[in-house]
């Protein structure tokens, strides 16, 4: 699993809860092999001493662009990806519960997500809440679009590699309602051969 968090959430129990939000990747760690907690700035000492293990990876912010030059190609086929929105610096994504500064910048979990997605089953943006004017929401769903973009190509890939042709088809292309630095507001209507309506 890699899971974007500001939050270790390695707790065996928050408020006599094995299940609370601050127990999430432990849990994980009762099904799955590994983690890998990007983002993380903050736990108890219990959850510092559990990251210790060799089960558990911590990427700090200040790490996460060497992790993503290197870390994503080691990664298992078939993981879970999991964006905990607080993993966000607070000025980008006001609107969740738990706000931690000093976090990670949109275009930094874009990266992950990015990196991640080809090698990914499923995926989920949590801990978003309606606490700001939306803009929360808004980097959330953009996150969630950039995974479906990012997994779908690695898909096509794969299949075109197997069938030895493709089609021309732009279906799942990164970048079509977004220019390269991620401008764009992503409302741009598209027909079936790739241009703006």
């Amino acid at each position: 699993m890699v899971v974007v968090d500001a939050h270790l959430d390695l707790r065996d129990r928050f408020d006599d809860d094995p299940w609370s939000h601050a127990c999430v990747t432990r849990r994980v760690l009762e099904l799955a092999d590994e983690a890998v907690v990007i983002g993380a700035r903050t736990g108890s000492s219990e959850e510092w001493d559990r990251a210790a293990r060799a089960d558990v990876t911590v990427v700090p912010p200040a790490d996460t662009a060497a992790w993503l030059d290197t870390a994503p190609e080691t990664l298992a086929d078939n993981l879970y990806l999991s964006v905990d929105i607080d993993g966000a610096d607070p000025g980008f994504a006001p609107g969740t519960g738990t706000l931690e500064p000093f976090g990670l910048t949109p275009q930094t979990i874009r990266a992950v997500v990015r990196a991640v997605a080809p090698r990914a089953v499923g995926f989920d943006v949590v801990e978003v809440n309606d606490r700001d004017d939306g803009q929360t929401a808004a980097l959330g769903g953009k996150l969630l679009r950039e995974f479906v973009h990012s997994n779908a190509n690695a898909d096509e890939t794969e299949t075109e590699s197997h069938a030895g042709t493709g089609n021309g088809s732009e279906t799942g292309t990164r970048g079509r309602n977004e220019n390269e630095n991620g401008s764009g507001n992503g409302n741009e209507n598209r027909n079936g051969n790739g241009t703006a309506d």
